[in-house]
């Protein structure tokens, strides 16, 4: 009952369908907002049973739902989002607060149910991904359109909708208010002498570890060039088979999951990284990545796919190479055009990180976030007023 003492105009209520341990983009947020005056507490799910069930740090308390369950579509996942919802209301109940901040599609139908009972309550939708696009492809037609449907409700029930992409709004257009935040870190300034730390070209990954992320088409070209090492961090789908392929080769390094100040320390010290996600569904080529930007903030060159939004980022700021999703051949002479041009790697590599500090720092979008809860929070004000 600890969290009871959290109680004023300015209590934020976030869920996170995930621990929240480890997703920049809700943290970054709280803590955005807890920096500018306001108390977050985070509804999480954890899944695997790794984190406490109580976290409180000043303005910030995590309460976390235990409930093993498989990420993915799968009767006891199913399951396990019913236990969740149930248990987010029950503590809708019991806590105080103003907003609801309801990161991606599948935890908004609390927000709104909770809406019904809360009628002033603001309702933030957080649309990191555009999740009919995304599943489109694994599900019957019918429950696409059913789900776009859904989607186009809880857009118009909600005060605000937060897209990571311009390219996004349009799916959002029916919103009061629709906001773009990228995915842009906080800039942190890590300094690596890539020539004098190793010998091999190294590009390196870390990140989510599935079939569309391109990850086998980058093992499969860097096996075919010699001097060059892919070391890989994160986890995912394919990391039973990166792990069978690493002990067999000596050119492909998996580290597992890491913490992230390690993975950034890895991503300083690459001379190249890659950002791929397969064109299969509109969601991926709207998909702007944190690690892409991260990539910028670095200063390292970026290998991208010409359907994604990312290639239009590097051909602006020349900060990197495109290449055809799945295309080998030009994915090794991408790799061969930076491996035997060390001057090109520094060109491409300075070219991002200007342009990161010039129009990426998350200070930009930071205000633009709290402009928007500022103004929400005048209208809920306001109406508790007329009301009262």
């Amino acid at each position: 009952m600890k969290t009871k003492s959290i109680s004023n105009q300015t209590n934020i209520l976030m869920l996170l369908s995930n621990p929240a341990a480890n997703d920049p983009r809700p943290l970054k947020e709280a803590i955005s907002l807890i920096k500018n005056r306001y108390n977050v507490i985070f509804l999480a799910w954890d899944r695997e049973g790794n984190y406490s069930k109580f976290e409180r740090s000043k303005n910030l308390t995590i309460k976390r739902f235990k409930f093993r369950a498989r990420y993915g579509h799968n009767p006891k996942t199913i399951l396990g989002f019913l236990f969740y919802y149930f248990w987010c209301i029950v503590n809708s109940f019991i806590l105080d607060f103003s907003f609801i901040h309801c990161h991606d599609f599948d935890t908004v139908l609390v927000g709104v149910l909770v809406k019904l009972f809360k009628h002033n309550v603001k309702i933030i939708y957080d649309a990191h991904e555009i999740y009919p696009e995304m599943v489109k492809a694994e599900i019957p037609y019918v429950l696409y359109v059913l789900l776009r449907w859904i989607d186009k409700v809880f857009t118009r029930i909600a005060d605000c909708v937060i897209v990571p992409s311009e390219e996004r709004k349009k799916f959002y257009s029916g919103a009061k208010r629709v906001i773009v935040v990228p995915n842009v870190p906080k800039f942190v300034d890590i300094s690596t002498n890539r020539e004098y730390k190793k010998r091999n070209f190294v590009i390196f990954y870390g990140g989510a570890l599935s079939e569309s992320s391109g990850i086998l088409y980058m093992i499969r070209a860097v096996l075919h060039i010699p001097d060059v090492q892919l070391i890989l961090a994160g986890e995912g789908r394919l990391k039973n088979t990166i792990q069978k392929i690493s002990k067999k080769s000596n050119k492909i390094l998996y580290l597992g999951v890491i913490p992230h100040q390690k993975y950034l320390e890895n991503l300083a010290s690459a001379d190249a990284t890659f950002v791929f996600y397969s064109p299969t569904n509109l969601n991926n080529i709207y998909s702007a990545s944190n690690k892409f930007f991260e990539a910028m903030m670095m200063g390292v060159p970026i290998i991208v796919n010409e359907e994604s939004i990312h290639s239009r980022i590097v051909k602006k700021y020349n900060c990197g190479l495109v290449v055809p999703y799945g295309d080998i051949c030009y994915l090794e002479n991408a790799i061969l055009k930076l491996k035997n041009d060390a001057a090109l790697r520094e060109k491409l590599g300075k070219n991002g990180r200007r342009a990161f500090k010039e129009n990426f720092l998350w200070d930009l979008y930071e205000k633009k976030l709290i402009k928007c809860y500022q103004e929400l929070l005048t209208e809920r004000l306001r109406v508790k007023r007329y009301v009262s």
